[in-house]
């Protein structure tokens, strides 16, 4: 596993039938796999907007989980030589 990434990073996207790349207009509901949040969404923007928020929040909890795993004094374990 990727550090939970597969989940973290994971959405589903349901397009309305409405819409759709040819008529310039998606519409549909998209929702973040691991936190459950969703909305509904009426335009590529409004979808890219959905997919910034939560991917932000994903890399900063990241970042902060990373940063207080950092223990000092803490050594690196030896390598195993296994490639």
């Amino acid at each position: 596993m990727i550090n939970g990434w597969q989940h973290k990073g994971s959405f589903v996207i349901k397009f309305f039938p409405k819409g759709g790349p040819d008529g310039g207009r998606f519409y549909g509901r998209i929702e973040h796999v691991e936190s459950g949040e969703s909305t509904r969404f009426e335009s590529e923007q409004d979808l890219l907007m959905f997919l910034n928020k939560i991917l932000k929040r994903v890399v900063e909890f990241q970042q902060a989980d990373t940063l207080a795993e950092e223990v000092p004094g803490k050594t690196k374990p030896p390598d195993s030589g296994i490639r």
